[in-house]
């Protein structure tokens, strides 16, 4: 069993990157039973490669290359985890910053956080990618906030919808998920009057489903916030929303980061950077409910995991942590392990 680590390789605005570049740990079983990640290694040399995906049977791995001039790079990945490289292909924008698998696996989406702008790669039948056949120029703004992170367009999140085959955008700069039908042979298709508006100053930046695929549910960065919505004949709307802080403080300093959706506890895991906190919200009922805030364990906790046997992995960029919380029956996480890893961003695991 093995986790995959995207990381920062180089020095940023925002990061000290220092990653010698995609890393991989052994996710080990001592004799006591008790899971721990074991000392990462290189898995591949790649720069800055900050969102990492993978094909439903692990064989295939694909990780974007955040940079002025962004790329996507695919491996394969043999039994052992090795990687070996299958090529590379222009992000068509800037810093891209979120990668999404078709259910056929044949196309690649990609979000270009700086650029503005949304790709679609086709892949070959052993995965290789190829130049992109269709690329999206988001609208600028609509609705004015004042945040300058949203004086343009900054696709953060891209996901097929795994009913309708539709893509669905996670808009920062727009606070929209936005809807794009995608043809056969791989051509972006806008559905605007299918985009789901959020609250102005929202941020949206991840997206996570449900089991039953007809809840989908949005975490603002910039408002600190987890929005539910609910699929409809027209398309999603929004049925209501949640703080991610505790009550009556305000969200200064603060960004909502990674959400994560647990079928076994109906919980949601949303991390916070600024206060550094997991914020577990209860999904059960007719309405959100916030549970608990409690400390994510580091400095920056960016992105996270959840494992089948039910444990919680948070990666820290600003002070090289990795750490490992166990779920009690209730879903609450326990702290259980923390492991030293360079410029951790993003977690996905081979179990």
């Amino acid at each position: 069993m093995e986790l995959l680590i995207g990381t920062y390789t180089e020095r940023k605005a925002f990061v000290d990157g220092h990653a010698p570049g995609l890393l991989a740990a052994t996710w080990e079983a001592p004799a006591s039973g008790e899971r721990r990640i074991g000392e990462a290694r290189l898995a591949a040399k790649s720069v800055n490669p900050s969102w990492v995906a993978r094909t439903r049977d692990g064989a295939r791995v694909y990780c974007t290359a955040e940079l002025e001039n962004g790329r996507v790079v695919g491996f394969a990945r043999g039994d052992a985890g090795t990687l070996t490289a299958l090529g590379e292909q222009d992000s068509h924008g800037a810093d891209p910053a979120h990668l999404g698998l078709d259910a056929d696996e044949r196309l690649l989406a990609v979000a270009n956080y700086s650029g503005g702008t949304i790709a679609i790669l086709p892949l070959d039948a052993d995965g290789r990618p190829g130049a992109a056949t269709s690329v999206h120029t988001q609208p600028a703004p609509v609705v004015p906030t004042g945040r300058a992170e949203q004086e343009s367009a900054h696709p953060h999140h891209v996901e097929f919808d795994p009913v309708t085959g539709q893509l669905l955008v996670a808009d920062l700069g727009l606070d929209r998920v936005c809807v794009f039908d995608v043809t056969g042979d791989g051509v972006l298709e806008p559905r605007p009057e299918r985009d789901v508006v959020l609250p102005p100053g929202t941020g949206p930046r991840q997206l996570a489903f449900d089991e039953t695929q007809s809840r989908l549910f949005v975490i603002g960065e910039l408002g600190n916030t987890v929005h539910e919505l609910r699929r409809t004949a027209g398309g999603f709307q929004v049925h209501g929303g949640i703080g991610t802080l505790p009550p009556g403080e305000a969200g200064d300093g603060d960004s909502g980061a990674a959400l994560l959706y647990s079928a076994a506890h109906s919980r949601l895991y949303a991390t916070t950077r600024g206060r550094d906190t997991v914020t577990i919200i209860d999904t059960s009922g007719p309405e959100l409910a916030r549970v608990a805030v409690i400390p994510s364990g580091g400095r920056t906790p960016r992105g996270a995991t959840l494992t089948p046997d039910g444990r919680l992995i948070v990666a820290h960029q600003d002070d090289d942590a990795v750490v490992v919380f166990d779920l009690d029956p209730d879903g609450m996480p326990v702290p259980a392990d923390r492991t030293t890893i360079a410029s951790p961003v993003c977690l996905v695991g081979f179990y």
